[in-house]
């Protein structure tokens, strides 16, 4: 979620995750030959902020029977986050974010992958203040998700299933928006769009077409050079000078 010239990340792994990292760092190396890493892994929450579908024709849902058991099937009027109230950013986290040159948003589920994280108090007031350059690359593609409930999520909680949706869902924080290059007629009209909404002109919110469906490990590695290479771009005037 995070990267800087020191390498910090906000990113949660997981244990067979960091066990090979752990492996590759034994090595000298992380997996990619010819780099070398210093990276340090926070979670994002010292509690466990768990996602919950309420609202539903079943009753009260956890994320885990909605998602596991029922196969997201159940119509959804409601996502909230149990304990996020009272969790707390675990450390390191806030200056992680604040230090950074770049956040990054991978295209996960807004609602319930990223939402949790952005719920923890103190994380998305960061990410508003913080200097870095923040950009999302978006789930949606073609007006769907593609894969998962995300659209049916982000329409519970009143977001268009579209580009557009995920750049309301972030569009506090929000400098750079990376859409499949099918969404190119979409990009064009949230460009506009953002020329006329003042809250988007304050963000200086641009949008980057590029391909983001990963199929082979060429792919990812194709779609991350595109986002850097488009984050390395300067912001529009309105961001720059709301920055300055």
């Amino acid at each position: 979620m995070v990267s800087n010239r020191r390498s910090r990340s906000g990113h949660t792994r997981l244990p067979h995750e960091t066990a090979r990292r752990r492996q590759d760092a034994q090595r000298g190396d992380s997996g990619n030959r010819g780099h070398a890493w210093n990276q340090n892994t926070h979670p994002a929450d010292e509690r466990f902020a768990r996602g919950n579908a309420g609202l539903t024709p079943a009753g009260d849902l956890s994320f885990e029977e909605y998602f596991v058991q029922r196969w997201y099937q159940d119509p959804v009027e409601l996502v909230r986050f149990a304990g996020a109230a009272e969790a707390q950013p675990a450390p390191g986290v806030i200056e992680a974010i604040r230090s950074a040159d770049l956040v990054l948003l991978a295209p996960s589920n807004p609602v319930t992958s990223i939402g949790p994280i952005l719920a923890v108090p103190g994380i998305r007031k960061a990410l508003r203040e913080t200097s870095a350059r923040i950009a999302a690359v978006s789930p949606i593609v073609g007006g769907t998700a593609v894969t998962g409930p995300a659209g049916t999520l982000m329409a519970a909680q009143g977001f268009a299933v579209s580009i557009a949706g995920v750049a309301d869902f972030y569009g506090d924080f929000l400098d750079l928006l990376v859409v499949d290059s099918q969404d190119a007629p979409a990009a064009h009209a949230l460009r506009n769009e953002a020329l006329r909404n003042q809250a988007l002109r304050k963000t200086g919110m641009r949008v980057h077409c590029t391909p983001t469906i990963m199929r082979k490990a060429e792919d990812r590695i194709a779609l991350a050079k595109s986002v850097l290479d488009a984050a390395r771009q300067p912001p529009t005037a309105p961001a720059a000078e709301e920055r300055a």
